[in-house]
């Protein structure tokens, strides 16, 4: 194929839109959308919160502390995480 001369773009093009409605026809293509549609939902969840565990004032003055402690190995990344969603927790009551 090239863009260039247009060499096999029709073909291409035909092979895409006979697996566009092969997809259809199935009902596949409305599972995949759907699922994607479920996945996009948990990122967007997991994105907020996240942006809001980050910018809480409590968690930012330990965040620090903790990703030392982490690095140099004296404590373990799940307590760590544990110790700031417990600030986090307490700070948002």
């Amino acid at each position: 194929m090239s863009a260039r001369t247009m060499d096999g773009i029709p073909e291409a093009w035909h092979k895409m839109v006979e697996f566009y409605n092969n997809m259809l026809d199935s009902g596949d293509l409305i599972k995949e959308r759907s699922q994607q549609h479920k996945i996009w939902m948990w990122n967007h969840i997991k994105d907020q919160i996240m942006a809001r565990f980050k910018s809480n004032e409590k968690v930012q003055q330990k965040i620090s502390k903790y990703e030392l402690l982490v690095y140099e190995g004296i404590m373990t990344p799940g307590r760590a995480a544990d110790l700031l969603l417990k600030v986090f927790s307490e700070s948002s009551k």
